[in-house]
């Protein structure tokens, strides 16, 4: 027999993660999100729109077997600029992004993938 899933909340960690940078009067400022994320907010952005349309299956939220929402755009973004940026562990992200490791490392390899092909002509 496997082991019991955790039970995470993805919707939780999403919404928490909007409230914290995204939504108007968010927790943080604009320089508290610029130092955490290594970026000002329209950069994040630009980025968001291009993975998007990149690959929409991806990076869009999508809904498990039973209707959940999965991870949202942002928290798959968050959790692979917070490894590459800081060097942090994705076990050190689940608490903080209600991810699971192998999830994390899922949006770690889709994010490297996805960006250098998106960017390449235009930075490389």
């Amino acid at each position: 027999m496997g082991r019991a899933p955790n039970k995470r909340n993805a919707s939780e960690g999403a919404i928490r993660l909007d409230n914290n940078y995204f939504r108007e009067g968010c927790v943080y400022s604009d320089r508290t999100f610029r130092r955490r994320f290594r970026m000002r907010k329209p950069l994040f952005y630009k980025l968001e729109q291009a993975l998007l349309e990149y690959n929409p299956k991806y990076w869009e939220q999508g809904y498990d077997a039973t209707n959940k929402p999965g991870h949202s755009t942002k928290q798959k973004m968050t959790a692979a600029l917070h490894m590459l940026c800081y060097g942090k562990s994705a076990d050190s992200l689940d608490a903080e992004l209600a991810m699971s490791e192998t999830a994390i490392l899922d949006a770690l390899r889709h994010f490297t993938h996805d960006i250098v092909h998106i960017f390449r002509e235009e930075y490389m």
